[in-house]
């Protein structure tokens, strides 16, 4: 089918969509801030994040996994002899499940499970 007008309309229709995207994110006020080992940040590499669904974001770096809650850096680290603890201090990768677990890939390539409600890993 041949629609004569559909040249004209589309560019029109993506131009007030485009608008209206626009228009939406300007009325968001959106704060930026630097974290840094002085905030409480294990390490300035960072290798990943993600923020879950409670809000947290998590940062995966080069000496252990940070949760950031706005205010505060909780750091967690392997220790050694504690099973419960992260396998390795070195986090490449991180992924929240629609659980709500977070899975933690390590540099020694073990996969983490950790259990928000427990406040403990799993290897």
């Amino acid at each position: 089918m041949n629609f004569p007008g559909i040249k004209i309309y589309c560019p029109l229709i993506i131009f007030l969509v485009f608008t209206f995207f626009i228009n939406i994110s300007v009325g968001q006020d959106i704060k930026f801030e630097l974290l840094t080992a002085k905030d409480g940040l294990s390490n300035s590499y960072v290798n990943c994040l993600v923020q879950d669904q409670i809000g947290f974001i998590w940062f995966g770096t080069d000496d252990g996994l940070n949760r950031y809650d706005g205010y505060e850096i909780k750091v967690y680290r392997n220790i050694p002899g504690d099973s419960s603890s992260l396998s390795d201090n070195v986090v490449w990768s991180l992924l929240e499940d629609h659980s709500g677990f977070m899975w933690i890939g390590t540099k020694g390539g073990k996969l983490n499970r950790y259990d928000p409600y427990l406040d403990k890993f799993e290897h």
